[in-house]
């Protein structure tokens, strides 16, 4: 078990680390970028430095060109390098940071269009980086810096392919014979395909991956924002109002219509005047659980404001409402609180209760069940109160 936390604590910190890429600077950005094409560059030599010492398919090498790649890749690598040194100088000002971004999306786009033209323009390698590229780069930058960079790649890609058609130059010239020369696919020639395509495919799907979940993430949280009472962690006033307009709606398409209930805790200043506003806080928090553990999964606790919570139950009729109020009465009464003094004190709470009717709006259920809590306070509070009519029951 410990073995499991770890390794989860583990995937939830690089899953933090590497998705809070999209809120790095772009000097930061294009270093990710830098370490990933040169961790690609190295994987793609390693494995021609296995696979095409093969006896078997060493006269389909053209060994030329090969020794090109590799000087082509190390010239790419120190370029990285270079670029990731400038941006030490780039970061000091926006406008430099705006050409920097401009710089690296060409860089990377010219310096594998080339490799593409290597291994053939319309190869499944080549088609992996021209899909993949493009994608993981409108998650990093800017969209105008990517689609610059997208057609300058395009321009290489499509300006070798014709040298190629018109027989100025060899088409994948790493190949001396390409893997399909005689009408069949070579098996040596899918391999390396494979091989020199999933590392970056993989590389892309992993990197996007962490970089959406950072995004679901961080639209959780937006959401949780514009939804939750920071203070007592149930709904706030705007998303209880929300859900319970569209509760009517639904009433009136044929549902079954909710009950709502008001809530009020008694006498809640003298709280705040014997104990403080922080521990004042701590009651609301409590008393905001203990009416959440006494609901359904499916009905909606929100803090209406102040010391009023509101509470929408759903498929209720007005003598379920009035069951789950007494509930909810009877558990904040429970309720021994103490302070950090070790002084201890109970809470009791009001509660008006209604349920919806077919011409009911938002405003006349309110001041339905706002009419049924005043009543419950005017009786002596500590109480439920239901109504189903401004007058009455």
């Amino acid at each position: 078990m410990p073995i499991a936390r770890s390794e989860t604590s583990l995937h939830k910190s690089l899953l933090k680390r590497i998705g809070a890429a999209l809120e790095w600077p772009v000097v930061s950005k294009v270093h990710l970028v830098a370490l990933g094409s040169s961790s690609m560059i190295a994987i793609h030599d390693l494995f021609r430095r296995y696979f095409f010492a093969r006896i078997s398919i060493q006269p389909s090498i053209h060994w030329g060109a090969e020794r090109s790649i590799e000087r082509w890749e190390l010239i790419v690598v120190i370029g990285w390098l270079l670029l990731s040194l400038i941006g030490l100088w780039a970061k000091r000002a926006p406008r430099r940071e705006a050409l920097y971004e401009y710089l690296a999306t060409q860089y990377f786009a010219i310096s594998w269009a080339g490799f593409g033209a290597a291994i053939g323009q319309v190869s499944f390698s080549a088609g992996v980086f021209s899909a993949g590229a493009p994608f993981l780069g409108l998650l990093l930058f800017r969209a105008r810096a990517v689609l610059f960079g997208m057609a300058s790649a395009i321009a290489v890609l499509v300006t070798t392919a014709v040298l190629a058609a018109s027989g100025t130059i060899p088409y994948a010239p790493l190949y001396r014979v390409p893997g399909f020369a005689d009408g069949r696919v070579q098996g040596w020639w899918i391999a390396a395909e494979a091989a020199l395509g999933l590392p970056f495919l993989v590389l892309t799907m992993a990197m996007t991956w962490m970089l959406l979940a950072r995004w679901r993430e961080r639209e959780r949280g937006l959401v949780e924002l514009s939804t939750i009472d920071p203070l007592t962690g149930v709904a706030n006033r705007r998303h209880v109002m929300t859900e319970l307009a569209l509760e009517l709606e639904r009433q009136r398409d044929g549902h079954y219509p909710p009950s709502v209930i008001l809530v009020d805790l008694d006498n809640f200043k003298r709280i705040n005047d014997a104990f403080g506003h922080l521990e004042g806080d701590r009651t609301l928090r409590r008393a905001a659980q203990t009416l959440r553990d006494c609901l359904r999964t499916s009905d909606l606790v929100g803090r209406y404001g102040g010391e009023e919570f509101i509470i929408i139950l759903r498929r209720a009729d007005r003598s379920t409402a009035a069951s789950v109020a007494e509930r909810c009465r009877a558990k904040l009464a429970e309720l021994l609180l103490s302070d950090d003094n070790g002084r201890e004190y109970r809470i009791t709470a009001s509660f008006g209760v209604s349920a919806c009717e077919a011409s009911d709006t938002l405003d006349t259920l309110i001041k339905r069940v706002d009419a049924a809590l005043y009543r419950a306070k005017d009786q002596g509070r500590n109480r439920v109160s239901s109504t189903r009519h401004p007058d009455g029951d």
